[in-house]
């Protein structure tokens, strides 16, 4: 993918509405809003249950508004949940979407900051964004420093890719899975139940729980 065709531009919107028509498009028969009430729970919970202690530190990697990390403290009020994103709308409205005290909106430079100085998290969640970076591999790369030993990744994305370009999207062939399988151990495949995620969101899509190899 060449750099000078990837236009993010698409998620740095700033209606809260638009932010949340862009982070869960319409699938099959599901609008944005049935999704987000459907979904969103359910994703929540796998990270919920992934966690070891309730002061787990938690990254919400590419969080949006905050979807997943306000449903996240709801279930479990004293986890730390850092977001972070690339749109820098998005990571200010996640302030007063999820409005908590132990959710923290960082920038890549802050976080680059908090890995020179040590920290590294219990948990690390990614849904529905590798699809969409310009070097996903990167990312990966990123990620795997950022986790602890012993810490838990869970990824949901795309079997394919949708990267925003000039052109539109665009479907650069790199296969997530595999990569995430160069570097990490899947321990488990998450269902999509079809109630929940409907078939053609099932059917695209992909939850695994991983560890570092």
């Amino acid at each position: 993918m060449d750099p000078k065709t990837y236009a993010p531009g698409i998620f740095f919107v700033e209606n809260l509405e638009e932010q949340k028509n862009i982070i869960l498009t319409p699938e099959g028969d599901q609008q944005t809003e049935q999704r987000w009430a459907l979904e969103t729970p359910y994703v929540a919970a796998a990270v919920n249950e992934a966690k070891t202690n309730s002061d787990n530190r938690i990254l919400d990697y590419g969080c949006g508004i905050g979807r997943v990390s306000k449903e996240l403290l709801g279930l479990c009020p004293t986890l730390n949940v850092w977001g972070l994103d690339m749109s820098p709308t998005m990571l200010s409205s996640s302030y007063r979407y999820v409005w908590h005290p132990y959710f923290n909106a960082v920038q890549a430079s802050g976080l680059f900051q908090m890995f020179q100085a040590g920290i590294r998290f219990d948990i690390i969640f990614s849904f529905y964004v590798l699809q969409h970076v310009l070097n996903p591999l990167e990312e990966l790369d990123r990620i795997a420093k950022l986790l602890k030993p012993g810490g838990v990744f869970l990824l949901l994305n795309m079997h394919g890719r949708a990267v925003p370009t000039t052109t539109g999207w665009q479907d650069d062939g790199i296969d997530l899975r595999n990569e995430i399988s160069k570097r990490f151990v899947i321990t488990k495949d998450i269902p999509l139940p079809l109630p929940i995620f409907g078939e053609t969101a099932a059917n695209a899509h992909f939850f695994v729980e991983c560890r570092l190899k």
